[in-house]
């Protein structure tokens, strides 16, 4: 156990990087974890929250709620470690009210830092199969630069960064991505 943090902690130890941050699942993340974590020198954790509308988050299958994203948070901030939180803006089912909902909830969760990642149709995914059977339909580039400003503007006007605006590129990532509002440069256009 902990055999990727075994390896960046000699880093930290040797002082080549000040701490090591990792993402995982808001259902994932516990005090025992976190003291675990703190002893192997992980100071950031970013939940991939994706959602706080439980009807989409149950829509896409992802295995936890809005209520374990606010427990999850509580759990970083009460280890004194930096929060940062992951948002996918157009996920099927959600709507705009609902995304800046959830934005609102997240601004209430004090996290540090957001990544907003504008949901893409990626092959060999749960919402590829959705894509292809013409039941959801990713958000336009307009509408996905549109929301995402809207997001980042809340989120910045409350003190909290956002420290990346849509997937950072990748020759593989390209190769996969069959539709959405993809761009190498997404944060420009916002």
């Amino acid at each position: 156990q902990g055999g990727f943090l075994r390896v960046t902690g000699r880093y930290v130890d040797e002082g080549l990087v000040n701490s090591v941050r990792l993402s995982t699942r808001p259902d994932c993340i516990s005090d025992d974890i976190c003291r675990f974590l703190l002893d192997n020198h992980v100071k950031t954790v970013e939940l991939g929250v994706q959602s706080m509308d439980d009807r989409v988050l149950a829509g896409v299958r992802r295995g936890h709620n809005s209520d374990d994203c606010v427990k999850a948070a509580g759990i970083v901030h009460s280890n004194e470690m930096e929060l940062g939180i992951q948002l996918l803006p157009g996920l099927p089912g959600e709507s705009t009210s609902s995304f800046l909902r959830g934005v609102a909830q997240v601004i209430r969760l004090r996290p540090a830092f957001v990544r907003l990642y504008p949901a893409l149709v990626i092959d060999q995914t749960g919402l590829a199969s959705l894509y292809r059977q013409g039941r959801w339909a990713p958000l336009s580039m307009n509408r996905a630069i549109t929301l995402t400003r809207k997001a980042r503007d809340l989120f910045e006007s409350n003190g909290i960064r956002v420290i990346r605006m849509g997937l950072q590129p990748s020759a593989d990532l390209e190769k996969s991505i069959l539709a959405g509002p993809y761009h190498p440069a997404f944060g420009e256009l916002v």
